[in-house]
C-alpha cells in the first residue's frame, strides 16, 4: 500500500466521522444534513473499495465486495439532487415519487443479485477461473449508463437550483458542492468514454485522479466544519472566509452607515418584508442605491444575506401577531400576513431563528401570560 492509498484510506475514515457529525448537527436543516451525511458515507465506501481494489490488502474482503464499485455511483445523482433541492427550495425533504430516483441502484442490485449473494469462497473461485464475466450482468454498459445518469443529474441540479437561489445570496458552500459535483461527473464521464473505447491503463494514475476529487471534498467539509461551521447556514462569503471580500464598489464607509440607518427606518416604517414578492432589486430601489450596494450593506452591517434579513423581520412580525390579544390568527394566516408564500417556509424560518415552531412559541407565551388559567 503506497502513500496515496494510505491517504485515501484515512479520508475514508474521515468521511465516516464527518457523516456522524452531520447526523447529530443541531444547526441547519435536518434533512439537508441527513442527505449530505449519506453522500459522505457513499464517498467513504468509494474510497475504501478503491484502496482495497488497488492494494488487495485483504483478498477475502475484496472478493466479498467485488463489483460493488458502481453501486455508490448509482446513488450519487439521487442524493445530490435531494440535497440541492432541500437547501435551495422549500419542498418536502422526501416524497413517494422520489423513490424513482433510486431506480438505477435497485435495478443494478436486482440484475447482479445472483453474484452479490454468492459465498466469498465461490466468488474467489470464479475470479481465479476467469468466469466472473458470466455472472456479472450488465457488464459492459453499466458504468457508462450510470455515469450518463449522473451527468443528467449534475446539469439539472446546476441549472434548475441556480435559478431558485440567486448566486449573490447563495452560500459559498452550496456553490462549492455544485461545482464539485459537476467536475466529479465530468471526470467519470471521460473515464467511462475511455472504458467503452477499450483503452486500458497500465497504472492506476487516472483512478487516483478521480479519487482525489472525493478527498478534496471530504477535506473541505472537515475544514469548514471545524474552522468555519457557519458556512453551511448560508452566511455571506466575506463573513466566512476572511480573504474573500467585496471588490471595490465605490461605497464610502460614512455613506454605508447612512444607508444602514436608512434601511432600518424603511424596515420599521414601510415594512417591505410583508411583501412576499420582495426582492433585493426592489429593496435597493426603496433605498435609491444600486443592487450590489444594498447587498453589501446587509451583509456587512447585519451579517446575513438578503433572504435571512427579510425572514428575520418577518419572524419578528409573526411573533407579535401570534400572541396578539386583539385577534386570534391561525398559524397559516400569520404566515401569509408576514410575507411568507407558504406554511412550510414559515415553519422553517421560524425554527431557524427561534429554535421552536410557531405553534409551540404561541403556546409557551400564552402560558406565561395566563399561568393560572
Amino acid at each position: 500500500m503506497n502513500f496515496l492509498e494510505l491517504l485515501f484510506l484515512f479520508f475514508s475514515a474521515q468521511a465516516v466521522f464527518m457523516a456522524m457529525l452531520f447526523l447529530v448537527r443541531p444547526k441547519g436543516d435536518k434533512w439537508a444534513n441527513v442527505f449530505f451525511a449519506i453522500i459522505l458515507l457513499l464517498f467513504s465506501y468509494d474510497l475504501f473499495y478503491s484502496v482495497l481494489y488497488w492494494s488487495k490488502f485483504d483478498e477475502r474482503l475484496l472478493a466479498a465486495l467485488r463489483n460493488t464499485y458502481v453501486l455508490p455511483l448509482s446513488l450519487y445523482g439521487a442524493m445530490f439532487f435531494l440535497y440541492f433541492r432541500r437547501v435551495s427550495t422549500t419542498k418536502k425533504a422526501f416524497t413517494l415519487p422520489d423513490l424513482l430516483h433510486f431506480t438505477p441502484f435497485l435495478l443494478l442490485v436486482w440484475l447482479r443479485a445472483d453474484f452479490y449473494f454468492l459465498s466469498v469462497d465461490k466468488k474467489m473461485e470464479i475470479f481465479e477461473n476467469g468466469e466472473w464475466m458470466a455472472y456479472i450482468f450488465p457488464t459492459n454498459w453499466a458504468y457508462p449508463v450510470v455515469v450518463l445518469i449522473l451527468l443528467c443529474y449534475g446539469v439539472y441540479a446546476f441549472l434548475q437550483f441556480k435559478k431558485q437561489v440567486k448566486d449573490e445570496e447563495m452560500s459559498l458552500w452550496t456553490r462549492i458542492v455544485t461545482r464539485f459535483f459537476l467536475l466529479f461527473t465530468i471526470t467519470h464521464l471521460f473515464f467511462a468514454a475511455v472504458t467503452v473505447s477499450g483503452i486500458e491503463f497500465t497504472t492506476y494514475g487516472f483512478d487516483y485522479s478521480i479519487t482525489l476529487f472525493i478527498v478534496l471534498l471530504v477535506a473541505s467539509v472537515s475544514y469548514f466544519s471545524f474552522i468555519r461551521p457557519t458556512i453551511f447556514d448560508g452566511v455571506p462569503i466575506d463573513r466566512v472566509v476572511p480573504f474573500v471580500k467585496y471588490q471595490k464598489t465605490g461605497l464610502p464607509a460614512r455613506f454605508s452607515l447612512e444607508m444602514k440607518d436608512k434601511l432600518q427606518a424603511i424596515m420599521m416604517n414601510d415594512k417591505p418584508f410583508l411583501d412576499a414578492e420582495m426582492r433585493l432589486d426592489k429593496l435597493a430601489m426603496l433605498m435609491d442605491i444600486p443592487r450590489n450596494h444594498a447587498s453589501q450593506i446587509i451583509n456587512e452591517h447585519f451579517e446575513m444575506n438578503f433572504f435571512d434579513f427579510m425572514n428575520l423581520h418577518r419572524i419578528e412580525e409573526a411573533k407579535a401577531l401570534l400572541i396578539a390579544e386583539t385577534a386570534d390568527y391561525s398559524v397559516t394566516e400569520v404566515a401569509y400576513k408576514c410575507g411568507f408564500n407558504n406554511r412550510v417556509s414559515f415553519y422553517k424560518a421560524f425554527r431557524k431563528f427561534e429554535g421552536t415552531t410557531p405553534t409551540e412559541y404561541k403556546k409557551t407565551r400564552l402560558c406565561r401570560s395566563f399561568p393560572n388559567e
